[in-house]
């Protein structure tokens, strides 16, 4: 990470630096681009240090050092100005983030007073500076930590409003902290603030006193249309601090079911091939039985084909015309395969059909 992502707490801790040494301050990064400066270097900030000054050279050894003469140090043999020289001493220290060199701070003397100043205590100076380089450094990976939090925010934002399930995260007390788009979409014109206005009063108490997660349940919309939830804990240690919940109508989950399972793919009794006695004796039992109206059951281990030979009875059958349709029982919660399934009586879960459903 680059220095001029901290750019204000530079400029702090060059005036910081200035008050206590009373000698203009400056600060360059690895790009030789002035982002800190005090004195009569605080006009120049955002220029662009020459490649051959003292602090191309502070950067490219990565260590400390003092010119007591300026345009006699090995630092300023190559400078355009080391004959002409303004400054009577500096003191340039590099600043350095996991054993890179990000930058360099340094101490100019223009002043006769300020050189012997800077001379006279060069060792406290030079450790004083090497804890303000250190402190920089700390601020840059204190920046780099929140780029990378702020990041994983704004990820894990696109991953929950991509869901095509709605959202809901709310506090202890059932105060809504996030709510995705899908659970904009579904709620409408609800506003939401707080977990029972989306639930009604005994399923809102039912999630907030929940010490487990809870899968699969029925609610009522505002709107009133049926849907399933699930609730998730927030754990920090043992301790609760939210809870996590989906929503989704009940008229989704049967669409995408229906969407899954009728499958226009037709297979013959032809396309089962094998030329073995089993097989050809489980064809045949299998035709027969596909021209009669009873219902059928087709046991075997996984992968030994028997979805294969329903489809074929199902072809071969005068309800060939008809859906073939497949459930993966797997995909269905429990709640709703079983009341699908067998059936269920009237008021028997929220947004079950009056009447009930033989």
């Amino acid at each position: 990470m680059e220095l001029k992502k901290i750019v204000s707490n530079v400029q702090m801790i060059c005036e910081a630096i200035a008050s206590v040494v009373n000698i203009d301050v400056t600060i360059v990064d690895r790009n030789l681009i002035r982002i800190g400066g005090t004195g009569r270097y605080k006009d120049s900030l955002g220029s662009v240090v020459s490649i051959k000054s003292a602090f191309s050279y502070a950067l490219s050894e990565g260590l400390g050092f003092v010119i007591e003469n300026p345009g006699m140090h090995q630092a300023c043999l190559e400078c355009d100005c080391k004959d002409k020289c303004n400054e009577h001493a500096e003191m340039c220290c590099p600043i350095l983030s996991d054993g890179e060199v990000v930058g360099v701070i340094g101490l100019i003397a223009f002043k006769p007073s300020q050189r012997r100043s800077l001379i006279d205590n060069q060792d406290n100076l030079m450790a004083f500076l090497g804890r303000m380089a250190d402190l920089i450094a700390s601020k840059l990976k204190e920046q780099e930590r929140i780029d990378a939090t702020e990041m994983l925010a704004k990820e894990l934002e696109v991953v929950i409003d991509s869901m095509d399930t709605g959202f809901l995260a709310v506090d202890t007390t059932g105060q809504t902290v996030r709510l995705n788009r899908k659970a904009k979409t579904m709620l409408g014109t609800v506003n939401v603030k707080t977990i029972q206005d989306v639930f009604m009063k005994q399923e809102a108490e039912r999630i907030l006193h929940a010490r487990d997660n809870i899968k699969n349940h029925f609610f009522k919309f505002p709107s009133g249309q049926t849907g399933v939830y699930d609730s998730a804990l927030i754990k920090i240690g043992n301790e609760i601090k939210g809870h996590v919940i989906t929503i989704k109508p009940l008229e989704e989950i049967i669409n995408t079911l229906n969407d899954v399972t009728l499958d226009v793919v037709t297979t013959e009794f032809s396309d089962i091939i094998g030329q073995s006695q089993a097989i050809r004796q489980v064809k045949s039992a299998a035709q027969k039985v596909s021209r009669s109206k009873s219902t059928v059951l087709i046991l075997g281990e996984s992968g030994t084909g028997k979805e294969l030979f329903a489809r074929a009875v199902h072809n071969a059958s005068k309800r060939s015309e008809a859906p073939f349709i497949a459930l993966n029982c797997a995909a269905i919660p429990d709640s709703l395969l079983e009341s699908e399934l067998f059936g269920y009586e009237e008021g028997a879960f929220t947004g079950a059909k009056r009447g009930g459903k033989p």
